[in-house]
């Protein structure tokens, strides 16, 4: 008996796709089931981010992308040269009371301004990409901040609650406030959550220039070891014990 071959290999197909259907929609499940992985991007003009999205010249992300001879930046952008928006990673980028509030999906634009980046592009497309569920990185960062002073941890500054920019730890209390408040709104903020749930997954401290006034760098160490110990406690911080 002769095979049809064309009418076999068409039946393979279908049977392919059909899998490949079942799959990507069990794969959908599985990630829509995964709490939002939530990073906390912290520190000062470094984490805010100072590269130039556009612009012709060679310190820009848009000539990077223009002048990619090994192909390393062409994830960035779509078939038609725009940037790329990527719907499973969100981000709030609030950096009051110094930028205006911006939030949505992750792009070029989450920098120190909207014509600027940090290193929350190349994060967010790596946690993205090794992450089943949603991502959300909540960026506090302000330039210009000393942890010996504006982020001061509470265990060894013992002062007072603070109440304005310039006051011991206004700015370790800002961290808090903003974790707070991205999550108990969340679904203000992004409308596609679905009530999966969150996890606080880790916090990247990206600072340290303005420790090396007044006596701050003798002090930075002890400085760095009760911020981590203060940040992941119930008392001070998260309350994550291995954040």
């Amino acid at each position: 008996m002769r095979t049809n071959h064309r009418i076999t290999i068409l039946r393979c197909l279908v049977f392919t796709a059909l899998v490949s259907a079942v799959s990507s929609f069990a794969c959908a499940e599985e990630a829509k089931d995964q709490p939002v992985r939530i990073y906390l991007l912290v520190g000062q003009s470094n984490m805010q981010g100072k590269g130039a999205v556009e612009g012709e010249e060679s310190n820009s992300l848009r000539y990077a992308v223009k002048n990619d001879s090994k192909k390393e930046f062409q994830f960035l952008v779509n078939e038609d040269g725009n940037w790329r928006e990527r719907s499973d990673i969100w981000i709030h980028c609030d950096l009051h009371p110094f930028r205006e509030l911006r939030y949505g999906p992750l792009k070029p634009g989450y920098g120190s301004s909207s014509g600027q980046i940090g290193p929350e592009l190349g994060f967010g497309h790596v946690m993205g990409d090794a992450t089943k569920g949603q991502v959300l990185l909540i960026k506090a960062a302000w330039g210009g901040k000393s942890l010996g002073h504006n982020f001061l941890p509470p265990s060894v500054g013992k002062y007072s609650r603070p109440v304005e920019p310039d006051d011991a730890g206004y700015f370790y209390q800002r961290i808090l406030q903003l974790a707070d408040e991205v999550t108990a709104n969340i679904e203000t903020y992004f409308p596609d959550y679905d009530n999966q749930g969150i996890e606080i997954a880790g916090l990247c401290f990206h600072q340290g220039w303005n420790d090396q006034y007044g006596g701050l760098d003798e002090k930075y160490e002890t400085n760095l070891a009760a911020f981590i110990k203060d940040i992941r406690s119930e008392e001070h911080g998260i309350g994550v014990p291995g954040l």
